[in-house]
């Protein structure tokens, strides 16, 4: 199981705790989790949206970069609440971000025409723009992100 990555408000309510591997039929499989988990706490249209984009961007962009597509690296996933928050916190071992990829986040250009829609680059721009709060560090060989989203 994850430990837990950062001192979390004392009010926080643990509402899923799971490790799983980096394929994407588990990753499929862990967003239906959290849709559920959605649902039974009734987050609302909009924040179980902007969850579920967040997450799922978080976690292709560890699988896809942090693991360079191997389905083998273990992910470890917490969802909790607080009075006003729900925070996702999510831990890898794969490799580090690029130093300051998160200074200066912006959507990615649309080429000369505009309709030339770039490969990839949409992810940072998504977490970053759905949640209330994003951060990422790496801890000794460990990456941890926490993505926050206001409950009201």
């Amino acid at each position: 199981m994850p430990r837990h990555i950062h001192t979390r408000h004392r009010y926080e309510i643990p509402l899923l705790n799971m490790t799983f591997l980096s394929h994407p039929a588990k990753v499929t499989k862990v967003m239906a989790h959290i849709s559920a988990i959605a649902k039974r706490h009734r987050f609302g249209g909009d924040l179980t949206s902007n969850l579920q984009i967040a997450s799922a961007e978080a976690i292709n962009n560890i699988s896809e970069h942090g693991y360079r597509g191997s389905e083998l690296g273990r992910i470890g996933l917490s969802v909790a609440r607080t009075p006003r928050h729900i925070n996702v916190y999510l831990q890898d071992f794969g490799r580090p971000m690029p130093a300051g990829l998160l200074q200066n986040v912006m959507l990615p250009g649309f080429g000369e025409n505009g309709g030339d829609l770039p490969e990839g680059g949409f992810g940072l721009y998504l977490i970053q723009t759905v949640t209330s709060a994003f951060q990422y560090r790496r801890r000794a060989a460990s990456n941890e992100w926490t993505l926050s989203f206001r409950r009201y």
